[in-house]
């Protein structure tokens, strides 16, 4: 029903040129949906993370030691054309890479010899909150003689101010490679690096944390007594 009054508009506010209108379903939809992990599900330490694990629904635990800022993130993009009026929609949550269009892609103008502007339709499109937190593992789970290991957690939606630099959090997501961006040639060092994208975020209690941090003092003020 929303397709077809939209399309109804269009068609009329562009004096009777037909028109694809093509809606994503992004666009009409207004609520998010996330994976929320079980009760009883295992929660790892960073350094229990491995190449096994690239793929899957993991749960980890640790410390945010830096926040970025929340910036707008293009989740559909919307292109208008001059000469007849088409809506280009371009769905780029499963887009890494992406230029913008330079000619219409419409039956009317494709039969034409010169190309058409396009006109970026900033009201069309959807932006969503973006915003990536760098955790670190606990002290507790640190080997004697180790350096911390980080790992980088990408926010959307309803999932970002959620944290800021200190609070200990157990958070929930995907875990998946991400290639590093090079412009000239290959050079040393890795190739790829791997991040979470985060379903569920939660804060623990200062309680909990306070008397794990003690049961971690214990041993070694038993062995300076001795």
């Amino acid at each position: 029903m929303f397709h077809e009054l939209t399309h109804d508009l269009l068609h009329k506010m562009r004096g009777g040129i037909p028109c694809n209108v093509g809606i994503p379903p992004a666009l009409t939809r207004y609520h998010e949906t996330r994976l929320l992990p079980k009760s009883a599900m295992l929660t790892n330490a960073l350094r229990d993370l491995k190449a096994a694990d690239i793929g899957h629904l993991v749960r980890v635990r640790g410390i945010v030691i830096r926040v970025s800022d929340v910036k707008p993130l293009a989740e559909v993009m919307t292109y208008t054309c001059e000469d007849c009026g088409n809506d280009m929609h371009y769905d780029m949550s499963q887009m890494t890479d992406f230029l913008p269009p330079s000619k219409c892609t419409s039956e009317c103008c494709s039969t034409k010899s010169s190309a058409s502007r396009l006109f970026h339709q900033s009201r069309a499109s959807k932006f969503i909150k973006y915003q990536e937190l760098r955790m670190q593992e606990l002290p507790a789970h640190v080997p004697v003689g180790h350096v911390p290991r980080s790992l980088t957690v990408h926010c959307r939606g309803e999932l970002t101010r959620l944290c800021a630099p200190g609070d200990s959090v157990f958070v929930c997501g995907i875990f998946l490679p991400r290639q590093f961006e090079r412009v000239r040639g290959p050079s040393p060092g890795l190739e790829s690096d791997t991040y979470i994208d985060a379903t569920a975020i939660s804060k623990e209690k200062k309680k909990l944390l306070r008397a794990g941090e003690r049961a971690a003092e214990r041993p070694q003020c038993k062995s300076s007594s001795r």
